[in-house]
Parts: structure tokens; C-alpha cells; sequence
């Protein structure tokens, strides 16, 4: 290159003068290539190529001395030796091989980027070969990466790289009756089964999600008792099974039934049955739970789906035994998950694993429960979801998750109702529940007549009295209260004047009862996982612990306040016991004690419900002295064990309450014998618990409602 002038005298930039051009009919000389396309060509490159070549890797090109400074040329000689030079250098980096036929070489840059379309298509086989290879590395480390997260996330159970189940969960009220007793959502989510509940009686309804529409299943004559049906759906979604009454003849005892869920003829499949069923995955095996009363035992039964080829899994004494909630069968088949803890009111409930082959028993982590409800798995067998209610002040039963293995529990939901009868669907997307809310507050009723019942507590922002209350000394009503911050005591006059607080210290304290002389006052307090007696002055002062067992309460105080009855569940099924006020060693009453315990206005006498094998439960009376049950007669229909029994004032009658169509209404009974009578006739509402003033003027109730109905928790996917 160099700078000449040109004829009018201005300078230009000039190369080497190419030769002069050839006249027609003459030949080039086949050194010269004189534009961009003949020099990519003679290097079989595209021209964008070659031209970069020249501008990064100094490819000899010219430009020609004329206006169109675009135009270029180029010696093959030049070329020749520049590619040579270049090829020597690839070589000598051994980044490059040569190709057969010819002296080009093909480099291998350090960035795809940079190359062009063109040369990856001429890539040689060893770059395929190369580029393949890395390919195959990526992938290999992307698999070894993925593996090794499913190692920590599965098979080291490293939680916080799964996602919690219910995270973003919805709820939604599928029924509005507010009188559903039992739900159960079907295998693939679609249909919710329920116990509707109206004055026709029990009927098994089947809900349609999608639709919102609903249709009789089996009609009007599901026996009452206070678990529903408890409803299964059969794996396929095609049966749903649930309990009934064995006979009409009274035995006590529970049959599982089938029926089509389209509707149909229910088939009997098993007698004496005590709890909902679990399949297997498989769908040929169900498992179960069986009450023995005469070898006070509970046992794991598992049978196949047509409730043939019964076979006992585990046994254990009422002591610490099975309760009557559904197990749960694992998605693998292994294992069958129930509680244990007999009895709904003893507080030391856990979750126990128990191998479906050969019955060994595992118990699930070290959390122990006051109640532990219906429980599912999850679909990988991870963990369970249950109902639960814990042993805290609170006393609603919520919906928990525990890990399997781990036993680690996390809480789901976080509300003022109650969760009871939870089914989920295959996948774990769906869950359904019977949701109960509940509402009370007390009120007067002068000389029991509820024409002129007055409510004397709002119960608006709390429940009164729903587990229980007493008349004080002073003439004031001493009852439970529960609401947002929990359950504590408060005080009324019975006027529905002056609501205090009434403090009675730490743990959850109920079932007050106050002393006739008026000194001291004896409560229920449940600390940590233990519920013993306790006593308290009339201020709530000098509080002092009188029984030290695992499961105590209902106490009430004798007729000369020196000593109390009190029922326990120590011994692995209640007993009826009586103690100093000063506490000491208890003295046993009776062992057929079952529940519902009530001195009688003189003291001599308690009411209660009782078991006398053979025969079943019955309403009978007892010496506080201990001796033969007297005055027995049969539990009445409907009677609701949970509001508990009173006396008569004159002490002649037992009083207690029954629900039909929905409604509790009190009875009296002559224990003289005679037809029982009503002292109340309600339209509507629910009676928790009642009782007389010491003078037998007045008649308190906890009275409110009960609204139960199935709602359906979604699950994000």
C-alpha cells in the first residue's frame, strides 16, 4: 500500500497495481481472483468468511484504484502462502487436524459464538465425535445433578426441598344443612358421601363437587350414636361402606355394610365392628377395629374387602390400647397407622404404626395428643394427615400433618372450629372434613320452665359454659369460657350482671364444682399430658393438686364437703372413685362406671351410665359407698352423653338430654320406674350442660348450637 498523487493533484491511497485487464477473447492469468466472491471461492468459504478473515487474520486482499473502493482482488499466490503460515501455526497448537485431499485446516475455536454457519456445517468428523462428547458430559451431569437432589429431597428426607402438602391450600362448605354427622370424599376427588341429620333421622347422602348436586344413598334409618356411619369409600369409588346397628334387638353392637354408590340393597358384610374401615392398596384386604369388653381388650382386625378371612393384626389392653378412630393403610401396603389411648376423654393418645404382616408396633414420633382423630396418608407414604386436638389450653380439634419416619408435626389448619372425619383422595389433592362451629351461653330457667328461660351471657365472641359450670356460695354461677385467647373461668350473678374473670392458674381448667360449705372449690385441670383433680379456695387461691394420675376429673364435692367423688381412667377403662378433700388414697366405688357421673342433692347416691356384662350400657344408680347398681334402666334414644345427667331437686328423677331432629330437649325419669316425661320443649338449639341451684329454685343451661357440615380442603398442585 502506499499514497500517490493523482492527476488533478490530490493524493490517494493505492496498493500494488493489479495487471492490466485482458482484452476479449483472451485468458486471466490464473493467479489473479479479482472480487470477494472468486477469493471465497477459491477457498471454498462463504464470503462473509473471507472477509472477516482479512479484517481479523490478515488474509492478503487489495482494493483496486478506481471510485468503487468496494472492489478487491487477491493473488492465489499470496494466499497460498498466507494459508500455510496460518495451517503452521494451527498445527503446532494441536487445536486442528488436516484434512485428507488438501491443505486446509479447520480450527476449533474457543466460542461457538464466533462460528459461522458455514464452517459448522464442514466440521469434521473427530469435531463431531468432540462436540457430541461434551453433549453427552452436559447431560450426564445434568441427570447426576437431578439424581442427587431426589437423594437429599427422598431418601434423606430433607424436607425444605419438597413442598408442604397443603401449602396454598383453599377450603370451600360443600353442605349448608348444618346438620352433617359424618363425610367421606371419594378415591378421585369427584363426590363427597355425608350423614345428613334432620327429623326424618340419618340418612347417607352421595355430593357431587363439580355439580354442587346431591342424592339420596340409603335413607332414614342409620342408628343414632355420635360417630356418624363412619363412612369409607371402597378404592374403585364404586361402594361406599359404613356401620349400623347389628340388630334391632338392642345388643349394643355394629355392623359394616356396602352399598353401590349409585344407591342399591345394603349387604352386611361384618359383625361387631367399632371403627371406619382402611383398604389396602389393592383394594382386597380391609383393617378395622374390635371392642372387647369381656377381655377389656381392643384389637387391629383386617378382613378381605367381601369381609371374609378375618385375621387380628395387634391386640392391646384398654390401658393404653386402640382407640375406635379409623387406621389408616399405607400407599405401599407395609403398614397400618391407629391411635392409641382408649377413651375419648384420657389425654395420652399417640400415633402407633403397626406392620400389616406381622403385627409389630411402632409408636410414630414422642408427641402425644388429647385426642387423635381420622387419619390418611400421604400418596408417597411420606407422612399422615389427621385430626387431632392438642394438650394445651386449646380445646379445638384441628387438622395436623405428621412425617413419616420423622414423627416431625406441622399444624394445617388454625381456627375456632372443629375437625372431625377426614378422608382424602388418591392423589392427596383433595381432603374432606366435617367442620363443627359452636355457640353457647348460659341461661336461667325459674323452676325449669323454659317459657320464661332467660339467657344471662351473650355468647357472642365466646362459648359459655360448654364444659361446665357451678353455683358458688355467693350466689354466683362460676362456668368455662372459650374464646379467641383460649379457655379460662369467668363469673356471672344471675341476673347476667357482673362478668369477671375468675384466674385458677396454668393448664386447662374445667369442670368446676363448688363445695356446699362454700371453703373450697374442685376443678379438672389438664397440664401438659396429664388431667388430675385439683382444689382451690373460693378466691382461686392456695391451689393445691389432689389426684396424680393420667386421666381425672368430673370430681364433685360430698354433702359435707369433707370428701369427693371423682371418675378416672387410670386403670385402662373408667372407675368410679371418692376421696378426702384433703386428697390421700382414693377409695373405688364401682368398676362398671362408664360416664356422666351426678350426686344426688343428699349426697348418698350417684347417677351415672354404667356397663354390667353381660348385659349392655344402661342408666343406673350407685351407693357413694360402693354395692350393686340400683334402678337400672335403658339409655334412652338420642340421649346425649356429653351434657351429662342432674338430679330431681327432691331427688326422685334423673334428668337428662336428648337430641331429636336436631334439637336437645330434657327428659326426666322416675327412678321409681314410669315413662320418661319432657321439661323442655325447645324448637331449636343445643343443650351442652345443666344443673340445679343448691336451692332447687333454679335450672341453668348451657344452651347454643351446633352447626356441622362438610367442607372440602383443595391442595395446590
Amino acid at each position: 500500500m502506499r499514497i500517490s498523487p493523482s492527476a488533478d493533484g490530490a493524493y490517494r491511497m493505492t496498493h500494488p497495481e493489479p495487471p492490466s485487464s485482458t482484452p476479449l477473447g483472451q485468458s486471466r492469468p490464473d493467479n489473479f481472483l479479482d472480487s470477494w466472491k472468486e477469493i471465497a471461492a477459491y477457498l471454498e468459504r462463504e464470503v462473509r468468511t473471507v472477509q472477516r478473515w482479512e479484517k481479523k487474520e490478515g488474509l492478503p486482499v487489495h482494493r483496486q484504484i478506481h471510485e468503487k473502493m468496494g472492489t478487491v482482488f487477491a493473488y492465489k499466490s499470496e494466499i497460498d502462502a498466507w494459508w500455510s503460515e496460518r495451517s503452521a501455526k494451527l498445527a503446532s497448537t494441536s487445536e486442528n487436524v488436516e484434512i485428507a485431499g488438501g491443505p486446509r485446516i479447520v480450527e476449533w475455536p474457543a466460542s461457538t459464538a464466533e462460528i459461522e454457519d458455514e464452517e459448522l456445517t464442514a466440521a469434521t468428523p473427530l469435531r463431531r465425535v468432540r462436540q457430541l462428547a461434551i453433549y453427552a458430559a452436559a447431560v450426564v451431569g445434568l441427570a447426576a445433578i437431578v439424581l442427587g437432589l431426589y437423594e437429599i429431597a427422598h431418601v434423606r428426607d430433607w424436607r425444605f426441598l419438597r413442598r408442604p402438602p397443603f401449602e396454598g391450600m383453599r377450603i370451600a362448605r360443600l353442605t349448608f344443612t348444618g346438620q352433617v354427622k359424618d363425610a367421606a370424599i371419594s378415591p378421585d376427588g369427584k363426590y363427597v358421601a355425608f350423614v345428613n341429620f334432620d327429623s326424618g333421622g340419618r340418612s347417607v347422602w352421595i355430593y357431587q363437587i363439580v355439580t354442587g348436586s346431591s342424592a339420596q344413598v340409603v335413607p332414614n334409618d342409620i342408628g343414632y350414636w355420635p360417630w356418624g356411619a363412619r363412612l369409607t369409600f371402597s378404592p374403585d369409588g364404586n361402594y361406599i361402606y359404613y356401620e349400623n346397628l347389628d340388630s334391632p334387638e338392642g345388643t349394643g353392637l355394629y355392623g359394616l355394610y356396602r352399598v353401590p354408590m349409585v344407591g342399591g340393597t345394603p349387604r352386611k358384610l361384618i359383625s361387631d365392628v367399632d371403627s371406619a374401615v382402611t383398604f389396602s392398596p389393592d383394594g382386597r384386604r380391609l383393617a378395622f377395629m374390635r371392642n372387647s369388653n369381656q377381655r377389656v381388650e381392643a384389637a387391629l382386625m383386617t378382613a378381605d374387602s367381601e369381609g371374609t378371612n378375618e385375621r387380628k393384626v395387634a391386640v392391646r389392653k384398654r390401658e393404653n390400647g386402640f382407640t375406635f378412630e379409623a387406621p389408616a393403610w399405607s400407599p405401599d401396603g407395609m403398614r397400618i397407622a391407629a391411635a392409641i389411648g382408649y377413651g375419648g376423654e384420657l389425654v395420652r393418645q399417640q400415633i402407633e404404626v403397626v406392620a400389616a404382616d406381622t403385627g409389630r408396633e411402632t409408636v410414630l414420633g414422642t408427641r402425644s395428643w388429647r385426642f387423635v382423630g381420622r387419619m390418611g396418608w400421604l400418596p408417597d407414604g411420606r407422612g399422615l394427615v389427621l385430626v387431632a386436638r392438642e394438650n394445651t389450653s386449646s380445646t379445638n380439634a384441628q387438622i395436623w400433618q405428621v412425617d413419616f419416619p420423622s414423627g416431625d408435626v406441622r399444624r394445617v389448619t388454625n381456627d375456632l372450629a372443629n375437625y372431625f372425619c377426614l378422608t382424602g383422595s388418591a392423589d392427596g389433592t383433595y381432603w374432606a372434613a366435617l367442620q363443627e362451629k359452636v355457640a353457647s351461653s348460659l341461661w336461667t330457667l325459674p323452676r325449669g320452665d323454659a317459657g320464661h328461660a332467660k339467657q344471662i351471657t351473650p355468647g357472642i365472641d365466646s362459648v359459655d359454659g360448654n364444659s361446665g359450670f357451678t353455683w358458688t356460695a355467693d350466689e354466683r354461677i362460676l362456668y368455662t369460657s372459650l374464646h379467641a385467647g383460649g379457655e379460662s373461668m369467668r363469673t356471672v350473678t344471675p341476673d347476667g350482671r357482673n362478668v369477671k374473670d375468675f384466674s385458677l392458674g396454668s393448664g386447662q381448667n374445667r369442670r368446676p364444682s363448688a363445695c356446699p360449705d362454700g371453703h373450697y372449690l374442685l376443678y379438672t385441670s389438664q397440664r401438659d399430658t396429664a388431667r388430675n383433680v385439683w382444689r382451690a379456695d373460693s378466691k382461686g387461691k392456695e391451689i393445691k393438686q389432689l389426684t396424680f394420675g393420667n386421666a381425672d376429673g368430673f370430681a364433685q364435692c360430698g354433702a359435707d364437703s369433707k370428701w369427693f367423688i371423682y371418675a378416672s381412667g387410670n386403670k385402662g377403662h373408667p372407675t368410679l372413685l371418692k376421696m378426702s378433700i384433703e386428697g390421700g388414697q382414693p377409695i373405688a366405688i364401682s368398676d362398671k362406671y362408664r360416664d356422666a357421673p351426678r350426686l344426688s342433692p343428699d349426697g348418698l347416691w350417684i347417677a351415672g351410665v354404667f356397663e354390667d356384662p353381660p348385659k349392655h350400657t344402661e342408666i343406673a344408680v350407685v351407693s357413694v359407698d360402693g354395692g350393686e347398681l340400683r334402678w337400672p334402666f335403658e339409655v334412652p334414644e338420642g340421649m346425649d352423653w356429653n351434657a351429662h345427667l342432674a338430679w330431681t331437686p327432691d331427688g326422685r328423677g334423673v334428668i337428662y338430654s336428648v337430641i331429636r331432629g336436631g334439637v336437645s330437649n330434657l327428659w326426666v325419669r322416675p327412678l321409681s320406674g314410669g315413662p320418661q316425661t319432657p321439661l323442655t320443649d325447645f324448637k331449636d338449639g343445643h343443650i351442652f350442660s345443666f344443673n340445679w341451684s343448691p336451692d332447687g329454685r333454679e335450672l341453668v343451661l348451657a344452651r347454643g348450637s351446633i352447626t356441622d357440615d362438610a367442607v372440602l380442603f383443595t391442595s395446590r398442585k
